[in-house]
């Protein structure tokens, strides 16, 4: 829902939207380094 207004909101006003996904690999096991391979989309 918040998607969807926020598409809405940037159509009436002209504006750019930037999505961004964050993963906080503090929750993750330290052990387990193959976790950390991300991959960075520009």
């Amino acid at each position: 829902m918040a998607l969807k207004y926020a598409i809405e909101f940037a159509e009436k006003y002209r504006a750019k939207l930037y999505l961004m996904h964050v993963l906080d690999i503090r929750v993750y096991d330290i052990n387990e380094p193959e976790l950390y391979n991300v991959n960075i989309v520009d």
